[in-house]
């Protein structure tokens, strides 16, 4: 793996990569694509030391997306597979709204629990008839 850090420019965005002034660190596992990069004239090597990547914030949280840019937030629907093609021009609101839609759906479905509410009532699937659940005799 190696380490890279951005040493010209504001942000760069290409060979699979963005990386900003604010978050310069990129780590490839790909040779030829830390050459790539480094051949841009934006990168250089950041060091020969072993490289342990950052562990990245907890991801699916509707806080964190909330503070990214379409650019980012492009990125991320596509590492998390939301498969959804926004034309040019799409505003960050939008497509933050389909993802957060998209994540709540994932997160009901990897919880089956989450969709059932305990009301206290019930009802029998083959007869209908309901019960309250007090404990009391019908009259």
């Amino acid at each position: 793996m190696k380490h890279l850090k951005l040493s010209k420019g504001l942000s760069y965005m290409g060979h699979g990569v963005t990386v900003t002034r604010q978050e310069p660190d990129v780590f490839v596992e790909d040779a030829d694509t830390a050459a790539a990069l480094i051949a841009t004239g934006y990168f250089t090597e950041a060091g020969n030391e072993p490289v342990t990547p950052p562990q990245a914030a907890p991801t699916g949280t509707i806080e964190a997306i909330d503070t990214m840019g379409v650019t980012k937030l492009r990125a991320y629907a596509k590492e998390h597979g939301i498969d959804k093609n926004w034309p040019t021009g799409t505003s960050a609101e939008d497509i933050r709204a389909d993802i957060k839609a998209a994540l709540e759906e994932k997160a009901e479905e990897d919880d089956p629990s989450s969709q059932f509410t305990s009301s206290g009532d019930t009802e029998d699937e083959e007869t209908g008839s309901g019960s309250d659940n007090t404990g009391g005799t019908e009259e």
